[in-house]
C-alpha cells in the first residue's frame, strides 16, 4: 500500500509506503475506502489515492497472505532442515542396539559403550568398520540417510513448495540440478513469464490507473512500463544480430539501437529510420518498362524511299 500525495490540480507528487499490518481496505456506502493506522489515529483515504497491489484474494479487494496459506507445504522444508540439524550435530551414524552375550558390571558397560562412542561419533569417524569383541553383535535400527532420501527432500522441498508457489526457477533457489549453461537463458525467461511479468503487470494497470489523468489515459500520450530487456540478457552475437535486423527494417533507429547497448547516442544522424529501399507495398508496384529495341542494321534494314 502506499497513498498518493497529490496538488490542487491533482497531479501526483509523491507516494508514502503505508504499513500492510496496519492498512485495511474497506467497502462503505458503495465505495471503496483505504482504513489506515498513523500516530494511533486512524486516517480514511479514497480508493483513487491508494497505489495498492494485491495477490490472488477471496473478496476481490484485499489480497491472501502466500506464507500463511502455504505454512504446511513449507513446513516440510523446514522439519527436514531441523532434522538435518540434528543428524549431523550428533554425528553418529551407527545407531542401533550392541547385543553382548552374558552379563556386564557397570564398569564394563561404560567402558564399552565410551569405546564404541569413540570409534563411531563424529563425522570424521562416519562409515569407519567396527571391531566387536567378546561375541557382541551390533542390530541397526534407525534407516540410513540415503534410505530416508534426505537429499531428495531437501530439492523437492526447493521445487515443490518456494519454487512452485511464487513460479521461481530451482536455480534461482540454489537448485542447479536441472539446469545447463545452454538453458539459463530459457530459465531467466521462464522467471519472468511465470513469476515476475505477474507482479511488473499489476504495477503497470494501477499506476496507469492511478498515476495518470483521464486526458493522459484516453489520448495514450503516457504510459507505464518496466525495462524486461535487463533481464533476459542473450549472448552477445545474438543480440547485434537482433539489433541490426530492427534497424534494417526500421524498426528502431540507430541511437535506439545502441541504447540497447548501452552506449550513446551518434547525434541527430542516429534518428533517422531507414528501411529496405527494394521493399513496396502490395499492389503499388511501378510498371514494367518496355523493352529497348536497337535499330535494324546490315543489308537486311529497308531503307527509306527518296525523292526525285
Amino acid at each position: 500500500y502506499a497513498v498518493i500525495d497529490r496538488d490542487s490540480r491533482g497531479t501526483p507528487l509523491e507516494m508514502l509506503l503505508l504499513d500492510p499490518q496496519r492498512t485495511m481496505p474497506t467497502i462503505k456506502d458503495g465505495r471503496l475506502w483505504y482504513l489506515t493506522w498513523i500516530d494511533d489515529e486512524i486516517v480514511r483515504f479514497p480508493q483513487r489515492d491508494v497505489y495498492h497491489i494485491k495477490g490472488l484474494s477471496h473478496n476481490g479487494i484485499q489480497g491472501m497472505n502466500v506464507i500463511d496459506i502455504m505454512k504446511d507445504a513449507l513446513g516440510v522444508g523446514m522439519a527436514a532442515q531441523q532434522f538435518g540439524g540434528r543428524f549431523f550435530g550428533q554425528g553418529s551414524n551407527a545407531g542401533g542396539i550392541l547385543m553382548i552375550p552374558g552379563s556386564f558390571n557397570d564398569e564394563k558397560i561404560r567402558n564399552t559403550m565410551n569405546a564404541w562412542e569413540q570409534m563411531t561419533q563424529g563425522l570424521q569417524k562416519a562409515h569407519r568398520v567396527a571391531l566387536l569383541q567378546d561375541g557382541a553383535k551390533f542390530q541397526q535400527l534407525t534407516i540410513t540417510n540415503d534410505q530416508a532420501q534426505f537429499l531428495q527432500t531437501r530439492q523437492y522441498e526447493i521445487r515443490a513448495t518456494v519454487g512452485n508457489i511464487y513460479g521461481i526457477p530451482p536455480h534461482k533457489l540454489g537448485d542447479d540440478t536441472r539446469t545447463s549453461h545452454n538453458s539459463l537463458e530459457s530459465e531467466n525467461q521462464s522467471l519472468l513469464d511465470d513469476c515476475l511479468n505477474v507482479w511488473l503487470k499489476r504495477h503497470e494497470r494501477e499506476a496507469k490507473r492511478k498515476l495518470l489523468s483521464p486526458r493522459e489515459r484516453t489520448n495514450n500520450t503516457h504510459f507505464f512500463e518496466y525495462n524486461r530487456e535487463a533481464l533476459i540478457q542473450m549472448e552477445f552475437d545474438k543480440k547485434v544480430n537482433g539489433i541490426y535486423r530492427q534497424t534494417e527494417m526500421g524498426l528502431i533507429t540507430w541511437n535506439e539501437g545502441r541504447r540497447m547497448m548501452n552506449m550513446p547516442g551518434i547525434g541527430p544522424d542516429g534518428d533517422k529510420r531507414f528501411h529496405p529501399a527494394n521493399w513496396v507495398e502490395d499492389g503499388t508496384e511501378m510498371p514494367a518498362k518496355p523493352a529497348h529495341t536497337p535499330p535494324n542494321q546490315g543489308g537486311n534494314a529497308q531503307q527509306e524511299p527518296q525523292n526525285d
